[in-house]
């Protein structure tokens, strides 16, 4: 996220739009239970700083360094990439990616 002007925000509660599981899950895995609250009720952009501290997001950088940033953090991951990290990364996130596949019934009405 750039540090600058990046922000979180999540405005669906404000617009009576309720999650679907599949952006429900990930939020919950994510968030602790304080910062999974605060971008939607009341709506608010979270600034960059606060994301970072919250842990909503895991780096905050200078505009100058975002695309070196996600470089190296790639570069740092690329020679995990596989079928075991694709089976062990599966296996922990289940809960976040069963319903991201939903095809069913995405909205979870």
């Amino acid at each position: 996220m750039r540090a600058d002007r990046g922000s979180c925000c999540l405005p669906e509660a404000g617009l009576g739009i309720p999650f679907a599981p599949g952006v429900s899950a990930p939020a919950r895995a994510r968030l602790t239970p304080r910062p999974r609250t605060r971008p939607w009720s009341p709506p608010a952009a979270t600034a960059a700083g606060e994301a970072l501290s919250a842990d909503i997001v895991d780096h905050a950088v200078d505009e100058n360094a975002v695309r070196t940033t996600a470089a190296e953090l790639a570069a740092t991951r690329a020679g995990k990439a596989g079928d075991t990290l694709r089976t062990i990364t599966s296996r922990l996130q289940a809960q976040v990616l069963t319903p991201l596949g939903e095809r069913e019934n995405p909205l979870g009405d």
